[in-house]
């Protein structure tokens, strides 16, 4: 994928999400959910997740510009308890649309399969030094 491709897909991803109005936030509060790295050897980020079984679900909410840096924002859904799982390590990955030399913070919520989409995001990885500053 070229840079050209990963900044139109930034843009398109930030148009889309820029018309919520979201309360939501990154958050310092505990993470408490399956492990979650980035790997950033690519041209750009990749979130991963590490779930105890299949029927996970991982999206990324949206991606905002902060202080010389992105702000990741992204659900883990649980799998539904109608259906029965292989208990198997199962990992998700997702693009983020963001250069892999830039700085990320990713903040992941937890949701059950049918919970409202709402609240806050505890942060669960870093990718990059951060820079000190300004932070929303």
């Amino acid at each position: 994928m070229s840079i050209v491709q990963i900044m139109i897909a930034a843009v398109v991803l930030v148009l889309i999400q820029g018309c919520s109005s979201s309360g939501d936030r990154l958050t310092e509060g505990l993470y408490q959910g399956p492990a979650v790295s980035i790997e950033s050897g690519g041209e750009t980020h990749v979130l991963v997740v590490t779930a105890p079984s299949a029927g996970y679900r991982l999206t990324i909410d949206r991606v905002a510009e902060s202080y010389r840096s992105y702000e990741v924002y992204a659900t883990l859904r649980e799998p539904d308890g109608r259906f029965l799982y292989t208990q198997a390590l199962v990992e998700l990955r997702s693009m983020i649309p963001v250069p892999s030399k830039t700085p990320i913070r990713v903040g992941v919520r937890v949701l059950s399969h049918e919970a409202e989409a709402a609240g806050d995001y505890p942060i669960a990885a870093t990718a990059g030094t951060l820079p000190e500053g300004p932070r929303r």
